[in-house]
């Protein structure tokens, strides 16, 4: 087990991440993965209103967190996950684990 102690710790404000456009979204990049040893990434997806995110897809090498931050309340989004679609609401934390096949 490594020392105990504090751990560097990296600030990334929104004005100085990556930015990419895909579609009608905004990507912002926080993390890409080249601080963890790609065990962590962080990005922030912009949806507009009534526009469709990314595509169904899954990733063999490491499991997913969404958190819809912003809509209206009474607004249920579909989801597939683990073989099923779902409705979720803002404020619902979202995790689909990997796919290693």
């Amino acid at each position: 087990m490594g020392s105990r102690g504090p751990a560097p710790v990296k600030l990334v404000k929104k004005e100085a991440t990556e930015i990419l456009k895909v579609g009608p979204m905004t990507i912002r990049v926080y993390e890409d993965g080249s601080l963890t040893e790609n065990r962590v990434s962080s990005v922030l997806l912009e949806i507009p209103a009534g526009k469709s995110g990314p595509p169904m897809h899954w990733h063999r090498f490491h499991d997913e967190l969404f958190f819809v931050t912003k809509g209206d309340q009474d607004s249920e989004l579909d989801f597939w996950l683990s073989g099923e679609t779902d409705k979720f609401q803002r404020n619902d934390p979202i995790s689909n684990p990997r796919r290693p096949y």
